[in-house]
């Protein structure tokens, strides 16, 4: 499972997948680059080893010895039997929103910043904001049961200005809240790549996608649901498009609106069968 290095606002996957013995053919692989790429001189990954001396020639009283070596890559995306999450997308609001100067409780949701450009699909920064499931489970009881995906939104903490976080008990923003609007949000099938960095793309149409769920709001120390595949919905690789601005909303009441810089983790779980 390709699992990702993200940045301070950040996504963290828990997940249950099944994994299967492989027997693999010498020469199976459809991906042309080596598993001895770098290990051994160009030329000799598929041939022979050179030995430091041309030939180990054994003397009266020892022995020779010669080393090579054997070097094998998997990339599970091309291997049916799994149920996995392959990205989950960070929201960045960015720095400098203005405090309110409300006198009432309540303030107007803030949307994801324009001025933040989206990462490229492909880049190392992963495939856009994007969710990604892929349920290639091919155990037929397994793939009946479907799958379901939730988000825990932790506590936010102070960032000082080193970066660092702050590794007290304390809170901050705990009456804020997170929330997906679906109008702004595309569910739609495509093809993933675990080579590199991994990408991800849409492609092509079905009528058996996974279900936004309806209350897809969160505050911190809460949780939501978020996608649901019943019975023969979500089979293949899925993605939940997040790439407009307004297809997340950060309210933050006046009451918790005080200067500086705050993170929150999210914590993405997907899990077998549906919702209870």
């Amino acid at each position: 499972m390709k699992i990702r290095k993200l940045s301070l606002f950040s996504s963290v996957l828990i997940l249950s997948s099944l994994v299967l013995p492989v027997t693999k053919a010498l020469g199976a692989g459809t991906d042309p680059r080596s598993a001895l790429n770098g290990v051994v001189p160009a030329g000799e990954e598929s041939g022979s080893a050179r030995l430091s001396d041309n030939d180990a020639v054994v003397p009266t009283d020892g022995s020779a010895s010669g080393i090579s070596q054997l070097g094998i890559g998997f990339d599970y995306s091309k291997y049916p039997g799994n149920l996995a999450l392959n990205f989950v997308p960070n929201f960045d609001f960015g720095l400098g929103n203005a405090i309110s100067n409300s006198d009432t409780s309540t303030s107007t949701p803030i949307t994801l910043g324009t001025k933040l450009l989206l990462a490229a699909a492909g880049s190392k920064s992963g495939p856009g904001r994007n969710l990604v499931v892929t349920d290639a489970r091919t155990d037929q009881a397994a793939n009946a049961q479907g799958y379901n995906l939730t988000l825990a939104l932790k506590n936010f903490k102070a960032v000082n200005s080193q970066g660092q976080l702050d590794t007290s008990n304390a809170t901050y923003l705990n009456h804020a809240v997170l929330s997906f609007d679906a109008s702004n949000i595309k569910v739609g099938p495509g093809t993933y790549s675990s080579q590199g960095d991994g990408t991800f793309s849409y492609a092509g149409t079905s009528d058996h996608a996974p279900t936004l769920q309806s209350d897809l709001s969160v505050s911190p120390g809460g949780e939501m649901k978020v996608l649901a595949a019943d019975q023969g919905q979500g089979t293949g690789t899925w993605g939940v498009d997040f790439s407009k601005n307004e297809s997340a909303h950060l309210f933050v009441p006046i009451t918790d609106q005080d200067k500086g810089h705050y993170v929150a983790r999210m914590d993405w779980s997907l899990g077998s069968g549906p919702f209870s």
